[in-house]
């Protein structure tokens, strides 16, 4: 939809905050992988597509020296980043928890439903800047986002 490609630009990707070295250009599929600065809580990355369109899903890989969380759900939101909600399972009762994969290996995990989104950010279900990184498990994470515009 655009990530890769550059039709987004790098002033629409954000994320909760920057590891030493990371750009933005990093959260790209085709980047380095975006890294949670160490001792953040309830890190995130997040892409602003500046007009809703149906996003079916997303295409993802983890990040330097294969950190990514263990899981990951994705939230959007049509008009305001006040307002994200979760991407939801096949049976829409609960929360699509998607699971993380390594650097090398790009996952591509369709959405149950398409959501209509503007706004579509990437976090860790919990997150424990403790336990994560003292298993050595950065969130960590690079991706491209399928769909139409």
């Amino acid at each position: 939809m655009g990530m890769a490609s550059g039709l987004i630009p790098d002033s629409r990707l954000s994320a909760s905050a920057y590891g030493d070295s990371i750009s933005k250009a990093d959260i790209r599929i085709t980047g380095g992988g975006w890294c949670a600065r160490r001792k953040t809580g309830n890190p995130w990355v997040q892409a602003d597509l500046e007009q809703a369109c149906n996003v079916t899903g997303i295409q993802y890989a983890g990040g330097p020296d294969d950190g990514t969380p263990d899981r990951f759900i994705v939230m959007y939101s049509a008009n305001t980043i006040d307002q994200l909600q979760n991407v939801k399972n096949e049976e829409q009762t609960g929360d699509a928890v998607f699971d993380g994969t390594t650097r090398d290996v790009v996952v591509t995990a369709r959405f149950p439903t398409a959501v209509y989104a503007r706004y579509i950010r990437l976090k860790p279900p919990t997150w424990d800047w403790n336990v994560e990184y003292k298993n050595g498990n950065p969130f960590c994470l690079r991706f491209e986002l399928l769909g139409c515009r």
